[in-house]
Order: structure tokens, then C-alpha cells, then sequence
């Protein structure tokens, strides 16, 4: 199993392109950081949850992006860790389970090092962190992203890795097209932004304060079911998925 093991971090993580993209992403969050943040959200400060969160949401759309793009690579290599696995009767389930947890570990380990790159820009900058804040943002962010990056990611895969393309191109129109819609007495009436980083700035902008102080920063209760929804949405995908495995395939 280690063999196994071993074999696809390396297919999968272990490639030059894999490095470079994940530089270019930490890249793009400083930019959005010195750029976009740095002005705050709407009347916000920098530094507070507000604008952290907007930033965690538009950065880690992309790392959501790159890891989509890992997994459909993932099944490089597929004939040659098929002779280890028809050795040892390691089953597909456990295969599968193996990439999809390797494409989740990378995707973490692409936001915590986006949180951290946050967290030391917003602390060099201004001497001011709010981390109780911050960790929220990050978990209501990033863990929905992961549990639908592996469920829709290993749904699509076991149909056609065709399908994870048109996956990728639907979230990114739902990232930049649609946006979360406040009603006027505060409440989140709908929201279908994957990673959530619209309802910061919406809601923001809807308690904007004009008297020079910060807007108290909230999360509201429909957000939250909104992203527990997802995640749902997401652990459902990866079971049918997971069931599908090892079933004869028309595409494969």
C-alpha cells in the first residue's frame, strides 16, 4: 500500500507545472491583497473580517481552479499503478480514495498558505490581526471547497474527465456572474457563489457605515446554512461517485 501510495503523490503532486501554478497562485493572492484589500470592503478596514474573508473567497477560487485541473490529471498513470494494484488487490474504492485525498491535501495546504500569506501581509502592514475572525472566514470558505472539489471532482471523473472541465467552466460563471442577493432587512435571500467570497462584500456594502467608524463584522445564519449546503451538496456527489467506482465504464 505504501508503494501504492508513494506512486501517486508522485504522478500527481510531484510535477514541475504543479509548483509553478501553485506560485502563481500565492502570487495573485499578494496582488489581490496590495491591490483590492489593501482599500478594505466597501467602508471596512484592511483588516477586518470583511476584506479578509473577500480575499480568502477570490483566492481560493483559483486554488479550487488548480486543484480541479490536478484531479483530471490525476488519472495519469492509471495503466501503470493498475499492474500494483491487480498485485496486491488493492481495490479502486481505496485508489480513488488515495487521489482524492492527495488533491485535498494540496488543496489545504494551497489555502493555509494563503491564510498565512494574509495574515503576515495584513500584521506587517497595519500591526493589526483579527484571527478569531480570519480562522472563520477560512472554514466557512475552504471547507465547503473541499468537500465539493472531491465529491463533484470524483463524480465527474468516474463519468468522463470531460466532465470536470465543464464542471471548472460552470464554476467559474457561477463564481463571477452570480453573486449573493441581500434583502432589505439584512438577510441572505439567495446565495450561489461556490466560494462564498461575494457575500463579504455584499453585505458590507448593506451596513455600510457613514460615521467613520467600522462596520461590525457578522456572519450571518443564512450564509452559514448556505455553506453547509454546499458542503452537503458536495459529500452527496462523492458518495455517488465512490459508488460508481469499479463499475464497467462507457468513457473510460
Amino acid at each position: 500500500m505504501s508503494k501504492i501510495i508513494k506512486y501517486e503523490i508522485r504522478i500527481i503532486l510531484l510535477k514541475p507545472y504543479v509548483f509553478t501554478l501553485l506560485l502563481i497562485n500565492l502570487l495573485y493572492s499578494y496582488y489581490i491583497l496590495s491591490s483590492e484589500i489593501i482599500l478594505g470592503v466597501s467602508d471596512t478596514a484592511p483588516f477586518s473580517g470583511w476584506s479578509f474573508g473577500k480575499y480568502m473567497g477570490s483566492s481560493t477560487l483559483w486554488a479550487f481552479i488548480l486543484s480541479m485541473f490536478i484531479l483530471v490529471y490525476s488519472r495519469t498513470g492509471k495503466k501503470k499503478v493498475s499492474i500494483l494494484t491487480d498485485m496486491s488487490g488493492f481495490s479502486p474504492k481505496k485508489l480513488n480514495m488515495i487521489r482524492s485525498l492527495i488533491v485535498a491535501g494540496f488543496f489545504l495546504l494551497n489555502c493555509i498558505l494563503i491564510f498565512i500569506l494574509g495574515c503576515v501581509f495584513l500584521q506587517a502592514l497595519f500591526g493589526v490581526t483579527y484571527i478569531g475572525s480570519y480562522v472563520v472566514d477560512f472554514l466557512l470558505i475552504t471547507i465547503p471547497c473541499l468537500f465539493i472539489l472531491i465529491g463533484f471532482g470524483t463524480l465527474a471523473g468516474n463519468i468522463h474527465p470531460v466532465f470536470i472541465y465543464a464542471f471548472i467552466v460552470l464554476i467559474m460563471a457561477v463564481s463571477f456572474i452570480s453573486s449573493a442577493k441581500i434583502g432589505a432587512g439584512g438577510q441572505l435571500m439567495y446565495n450561489i457563489d461556490t466560494v462564498g467570497a461575494n457575500y463579504y462584500e455584499a453585505v458590507s456594502s448593506l451596513m455600510e457605515n457613514f460615521n467613520a467608524s467600522e462596520t461590525p463584522f457578522v456572519i450571518n445564519g443564512d450564509y452559514v446554512v448556505s455553506r453547509i449546503v454546499y458542503a452537503f451538496l458536495g459529500i452527496v456527489a462523492f458518495v455517488v461517485g465512490y459508488v460508481r467506482i469499479g463499475r464497467k465504464q462507457k468513457y473510460t
